[in-house]
Order: structure tokens, then sequence, then C-alpha cells
């Protein structure tokens, strides 16, 4: 069994305890999961391992950084309340009135696409803003080696629908790029703040703001910040690496510990 990040793990749990317990072994890739599906009444003798799914290096740690010459944040997704692109918009809008304008690329579509909109009108920032629509990896690439910082501000909603670590998380950070996320769900998994990127309070175009401001002015420290976080995934989310975990528990029957450490 596979428990992939919490959309459906939260918002229902009926009958996940006796599904822990009867598989063979179950994977989670996020630690907080793999913590949760652990305590639940009923599952204790499941095995539960947590194990990232990880990223193809081979085509993002690859990617030649060709920083643009002024701030542009990036974001990457769905367009869906859970992803918290509407507190980017406004977060903009705090940034600007600081005398700070950095362009937003947008990649994605969704149905909160006109609601984004709206807001950078309403911000007064919707000059910054640039809508790109989906794109293939072969298109974010670019986007990737050019960007100051990838932006997550996910959200927990009422639901319990949350992200865990969206990939293109990982994808930025093995190009090298910093990014700025939230403490929500498994993003402080991925992300150090000041060393592979900065955590904002999810839901707070303020707090946002304040993490994303101190990249803006600095060039520098954008650079320092992207090259850990390239080390950060090297470690620890190397698809190829963590697949071979996988394919040691699927020999062993779960028995062999394929956590990352």
């Amino acid at each position: 069994m596979a428990a992939h990040a919490g959309a459906d793990l939260y918002r229902t749990q009926a009958f996940l305890a006796q599904k822990v317990a009867d598989a063979d072994f179950v994977t989670a890739c996020v630690r907080g999961n793999a913590d949760m599906l652990r305590a639940l009444p009923g599952a204790e003798r499941g095995r539960v391992v947590w194990l990232y799914h990880g990223t193809d290096l081979s085509r993002f740690g690859a990617v030649r950084r060709a920083r643009s010459d002024s701030p542009t944040l990036l974001v990457v997704g769905r367009l869906a309340p859970a992803k918290g692109f509407d507190d980017a918009v406004v977060a903009l809008g705090i940034l600007a009135r600081r005398g700070l304008h950095p362009r937003l690329v947008v990649v994605g579509d969704g149905p909160e696409r006109a609601r984004l909109e709206a807001l950078g009108h309403e911000h007064e920032v919707h000059a910054q803003l640039e809508f790109r629509g989906a794109m293939t990896h072969d298109g974010i690439v670019p986007l990737y080696a050019s960007a100051w910082a990838l932006l997550a501000p996910s959200k927990v909603l009422a639901n319990g629908r949350r992200d865990g670590i969206p990939n293109v998380v990982v994808e930025a950070m093995a190009a090298g790029v910093p990014v700025v996320g939230t403490r929500a769900a498994g993003l402080e998994e991925a992300i150090t703040p000041g060393v592979t990127g900065m955590l904002a309070d999810p839901g707070d175009p303020v707090s946002l703001a304040a993490a994303i401001e101190p990249l803006v002015r600095d060039a520098a420290r954008v650079d320092q910040l992207g090259a850990a976080a390239r080390e950060r995934v090297n470690g620890d989310f190397d698809a190829a690496r963590n697949f071979e975990r996988l394919y040691r528990l699927f020999e062993t029957d779960g028995r062999e510990d394929g956590a990352c450490a």
C-alpha cells in the first residue's frame, strides 16, 4: 500500500487502520503521514516505511542556472485553493508597497485562475503577473534556470485536503532554486529555513512576504540557498536511489528498512 500526499488520508480515515494492518508494508512519501498512520488505533501491527518519491536528477540536477537579472518568482501547479497561490499574489502587493516589484510567473491552470487575475488587479500587481498555463517539463526547465525562487504557499483546507511535498518543490531544488514554502503538510521536511529556502505561516500573506523579501533583496543569498537546496535533494530525493529502497522492500516483504535517513 502507498499513502500518497494528504488529499485522501485526512478527509476520511474510514478503514485506513485496517488497510495499514493488513498490508505487508505501507510506504508514505511524507514523514508526517507515516507518523499519523503508525498512530492509528488498530494499526499497531502494520509496517509503515517513510520513503520519498524523489525526482529525476539526470534531468533537473543537470539544469545550469542562468538567474534572471531582475527578481523573478515562480509558482507551478494546479490553480486550486490548497496550493495557496492567492496568498502569493497578495504577498506581491505587500512587497510592492515596500518598493519591491518582482515578477511572478504562474505555470498551471485550474479553477482559481480568474480569482488570481482579479486579485492581481485588486492589489495593483497585475502587470507583474505572467500566466503561462499548463506546460511540459521541457518548457519548465528554463524557468527553473532563471527563477530567483519557487513559491509553494500550500494551505491545509477545512476538509483536510493538503499537499505533501509537491514534485515541483523537489524539481526546483534539484535545479538549484531556493523554495519559499509554508509550515503545512510536508514542506518543512524539504525546506530548511535560511539554508535551502524560507518558510512562512500557511494562509498568511504577510508572513509569506516577509519570507520572500530577503531573497528579492539579495541575489547572492539566492545563489547560496540554491546551491544548498541542490545538495539537499541529491542526498534524500534521488528517485533512482529511492526506487532501489522500494525494490528491496518488495524483495523482503517489507522486512528490510527502506526509510530515508
